[in-house]
C-alpha cells in the first residue's frame, strides 16, 4: 500500500497499541526504573574507610622484587603490600604460594596504574605460622593481615587503595 496524501500514516490499529502502551502501568514502572536506578547509583554507593592503624610493623627482614634488602625506614613514604613468611617455615610450598600471591598482585596494580610497592620478608610468628600479606602506609604503621588466598588478595588491593586515597587527602 503506498501513502499518499489520503492515506493517514497511522493507522487506527497502530494508535490502538500506541494508546496501550501509554495506559499500562508496566510501560510507566520500567520507564521510571530504567532513569531513576541509574540516577541514584552514586548515592547508594558505600566506600569504607580506610583500614585503622594496628600498631608498627613489627621487626622483620625484608627484600623487595629486586631481592635488594629493605629496612623499616625506606617503606616511608609509601604504601606498600609485604608478604610475610615465619621465620622458620622452610615449606617451598608455602613460600611458592606467597610469591605467587605478590606476582598476581603486582600485576594488577600495574595494570590499574597503583602506586603501591611489594616487599618480602620474615617475622617471628607470634599467633599464628601461616603466610601472610601485610598493608603498611607511609609511615611503617601496619593496617591490616590478609590471607595468600583469592579473598585475602582482593581484600588487600582494595584497602590499599583507601590507604593511597588517605594519604593523597592529607
Amino acid at each position: 500500500m503506498a501513502l499518499d496524501a489520503t492515506t493517514p500514516a497511522v493507522t487506527p490499529a497502530r494508535a490502538g497499541g500506541l494508546r496501550r502502551l501509554l495506559h499500562s502501568p508496566f510501560f510507566w514502572a520500567a520507564l521510571a526504573g530504567v532513569i531513576t536506578i541509574p540516577a541514584i547509583r552514586p548515592l547508594t554507593r558505600h566506600v569504607p574507610a580506610p583500614p585503622p592503624v594496628l600498631g608498627r610493623l613489627p621487626a622483620v627482614s625484608l627484600v623487595d622484587s629486586r631481592g635488594a634488602a629493605v629496612g623499616l625506614e625506606q617503606l616511608r613514604g609509601a604504601v606498600h603490600v609485604v608478604g610475610l613468611i615465619p621465620a622458620g617455615d622452610d615449606d617451598a610450598g608455602r613460600r611458592r604460594d606467597l610469591f605467587a600471591a605478590l606476582r598476581t598482585l603486582g600485576a594488577r596494580y600495574a595494570r590499574a596504574g597503583v602506586p603501591v610497592r611489594l616487599a618480602s620478608g620474615r617475622f617471628r610468628p607470634g599467633g599464628g605460622d601461616a603466610p601472610r600479606l601485610a598493608l603498611v602506609d607511609g609511615r611503617g604503621n601496619l593496617r591490616g593481615l590478609y590471607g595468600t588466598a583469592e579473598p585475602g588478595l582482593d581484600e588487600v588491593y582494595h584497602r590499599s587503595l583507601h590507604v593511597l586515597k588517605e594519604a593523597r587527602g592529607r
